[in-house]
Parts: structure tokens; sequence; C-alpha cells
């Protein structure tokens, strides 16, 4: 094998989108249907995408989420011409026997260059209520080997868990570890937590590098790349843990000791993270995190740090998924 020639790269969106499975995680209302719709657009074309090439495919894109009205409302209010190739079925939701392989090989018998498909949203074809690892870890093989199959990148849109953890982006996926083993790449659409009006799409995957995409939505929801100049700021790696940890829990009241613990820091002495906090209260602030130290009331005394924004980032309390 070492011996044999390289086979050319076969990505839809090089270094973006592999032919096999790809999951696609946002939380609700964030706006992961026109980003999908920008993508299909980019492809269905043949031109970039925030950046990266798009080979120039046929796009099926089944939505089981939105009625067919407010499909027509997003493309008319789109800021690109809508491509010839990027086709939408709307189909209805939980349907019994659905059957994808069936119909790619039905749209593949009018449309031979297909390259994409994108299930929006992947819980509404899933007919098995059971998310123990082994079960999903069989369940998105099927679809990496049905992409492999057909040389094709099938998204599947994912449903996020309610308290988002911005220290490990991709286990905010709903479900278990097995539906990302499975997966050849995976996306993770984000608020920042600095900016709110700035989007971030956190990309990897089997061969494909890890990224971080700074975005803005223009006034027709389209995604426009930026360089984001908040995320230059060298924030101290043991702060940086402690805030994606209160960030996580919400509040925490106690020892520098304890914190450090809970937090992973590796100094874990109380002096070192009671200094790091008294210093860098701007940073603190920047996250949305209020810090405070209470009068003394024992021999340890205790510190107070808590995340006022999650208001700001938390706008699926309405999400089906949530409520399960």
């Amino acid at each position: 094998m070492s011996q044999s020639p390289q086979q050319e790269n076969m990505d839809i969106i090089k270094q973006l989108l592999p032919v096999g499975v790809t999951l696609f995680g946002a939380p609700s209302k964030m706006g992961k249907t026109y980003l999908c719709m920008q993508l299909a657009n980019a492809v269905a074309e043949g031109n970039e995408f925030l950046g990266y090439a798009c080979q120039k495919k046929n796009v099926y894109y089944i939505a089981l989420e939105d009625p067919e009205n407010n499909q027509i409302e997003r493309l008319k209010k789109a800021s690109f011409d809508i491509a010839c190739g990027y086709d939408i079925e709307i189909t209805p939701a939980y349907q019994v026997g659905f059957d994808l392989e069936q119909k790619i090989i039905n749209y593949l018998h009018f449309n031979p260059n297909l390259g994409v498909v994108i299930i929006d949203t992947f819980e509404k074809i899933r007919m098995n209520n059971d998310r123990t690892y082994t079960i999903e870890y069989k369940e998105v093989t099927y679809y990496h080997e049905l992409g492999l199959k057909y040389g094709i990148a099938i998204i599947l849109v994912m449903h996020t868990i309610k308290n988002i953890n911005y220290s490990n982006t991709f286990a905010n996926i709903s479900g278990s570890t097995g539906t990302l083993a499975a997966a050849d790449g995976l996306m993770m659409l984000l608020r920042n937590q600095i900016d709110q009006d700035i989007k971030m799409l956190y990309i990897d995957g089997k061969g494909i590098p890890a990224d971080i995409i700074h975005m803005i939505q223009d006034k027709n929801m389209t995604y426009c790349k930026i360089e984001n100049e908040n995320d230059k700021v060298n924030v101290d790696s043991d702060l940086m843990d402690i805030i994606h940890y209160i960030i996580e829990n919400g509040k925490y009241i106690g020892s520098c000791e304890k914190l450090a613990v809970g937090a992973g820091v590796t100094n874990c002495n109380g002096k070192h993270i009671r200094s790091l906090l008294d210093k860098h209260k701007n940073i603190l602030e920047m996250y949305f995190i209020r810090y405070t130290v209470p009068p003394r009331t024992s021999f340890s005394r205790k510190i107070e740090l808590v995340f006022y924004g999650e208001d700001r980032f938390d706008n699926d309390t309405n999400d089906e998924m949530t409520k399960k």
C-alpha cells in the first residue's frame, strides 16, 4: 500500500465535507437551516462555501421540520441566486418505512450528478428510541456506508443538549458518543461567547483539519466569513479552563483550590488561582462571568463566580429534543 499511488481527494467540499456521513449540530433557532441552504446552493453552483472550494454537484435536501411556505420564504430572502441542481423535497416526519437509499436511487435516476443529501433533521427519520452506544454507532454507520456506496456526502442535521459545553464542542450533539465515533465529518454551529452577533462553525473529522470559522449574518440571514479579533486575545490556559467550567456549570461558590480541581487546572495552588482571577476580571466580564469575594465566614475564604450570559445563548427552551 505504501508503494501504491494515492487516490485523488474526493471531498465534496475540500477539507470540509467528505464523502460518507457528516453530523451537523446546532441549538434551536441558531440558523442551521440557513447555513444548510447556503452550503447546498454553493455546491449546486460549484462555488466556494465560506472560503472552501466545492465540487459542482446536485444537492438533494430532504426537509422534515418546516412547511413549504417557510422554505419558500427563506429562498426568496436569500442574498444569492438559487442554483439549478439544489432540489428540496418537503417530507412528512416520522414516516414508517422511511427508506433513504430508495430515495437516493430514485433521485439518481434523473440526476446522476448527485453529491450531497441533507436530512433536516435526523431525529425526524429515526424509528429506534434506544440511544445506547452500540445502537447509535450502527445507525450512523449505515449512513456512512450509504454515502460511500453512492459516492455522496450525507449530512445529518442534529439537535444538541440544552446546556452547551464550550470546552468539548462536539459532545453537545444529542445522543451517545456512538454517533460521533461512526461519523466521517463533524460540524457544530454555536454563538461566540464574547460577541453574540458572531457565530462559530466548528469543524473536524477523519482527514478534515480541525478549524473554527467565524461568521456573521447579513440582513438576509446569509453567512459571511470574518476575522474575529476577540479570539486573538491571549488568555491564560488555566483561566480559560476556569471560564469553560463556570459557563458549563453556571455558578460556583467555594475555595480557589476546589475550583481549580473542578476545572481541571494543572496548578491548584489557591494563591495562584486567586491572583489569576483578581488580575483578569475584565476577561471574565468579556465572557459574561461575574467574580466576587464574599466576606470571610470561615478559615478558608470563598469566592463566587456566576455566568450571567446564559439567557443570551439558550434559545432552545422550546426545543423538542430538550423536552425529551
